[in-house]
């Protein structure tokens, strides 16, 4: 006689169930003139960063407008300066992987003249727009330095450097007790 209120209700109170297509999730397809616009505006987007160029490091040659006899760069002598064949192999090791994209050529702005840098930098440049990876550090094979005076010496080196075998010259200038490189030619 008692009756639950919470009994199940049969089956005939609920109306059958009825399937229908999934709704369509492809976008719709783009006007020519559409395409043409947005590929327009990413391409200048991209040109707007490529064009913002940023100086790291500000490249000053104070020697150009005459030195100060005691402020400015001094002469060295040879007694005073470093074996110019070992210290060129190191220096050169260094310039090559500049040359590879592998080292900013900032790092190398004491011990490189004007001429020189902006050779090495030349080549950084176009190293890091190429954006190949080095195949491996360069050795030096073998290293042959002159000195036609007292603080310069000219040295050539063969180098092994992604995979082949170059020759390499630089003119080394004695300047505030250390070597700077005022000439380079690397082949």
């Amino acid at each position: 006689m008692s009756t639950t209120p919470h009994a199940a209700q049969p089956y005939e109170k609920f109306p059958p169930l009825r399937v229908v297509p999934a709704p369509s999730a492809d976008p719709e397809p783009l006007e020519t003139a559409t395409v043409t616009q947005l590929f327009t505006e990413q391409a200048t987007r991209q040109d707007r960063r490529r064009s913002a160029y940023v100086q790291s490091a500000l490249a000053i040659d104070f020697r150009e407008s005459g030195e100060d006899p005691v402020f400015g760069p001094q002469a060295t002598r040879r007694s005073e300066l470093p074996e110019p064949a070992a210290w060129a192999g190191q220096i050169i090791g260094a310039v090559l992987e500049c040359t590879t994209g592998l080292r900013p050529v900032t790092q190398l702005a004491r011990w490189l003249d004007t001429a020189p840098r902006e050779m090495v930098a030349r080549r950084y440049t176009t190293a890091q727009r190429r954006g190949t990876r080095p195949l491996g550090r360069s050795s030096v094979l073998r290293a042959r330095a002159c000195e036609p005076a007292d603080g310069v010496a000219e040295v050539s080196l063969v180098v092994q450097h992604e995979g082949r075998v170059r020759a390499v010259a630089a003119r080394l200038s004695g300047v505030d007790g250390r070597w700077l490189v005022t000439a380079l030619q690397i082949g």
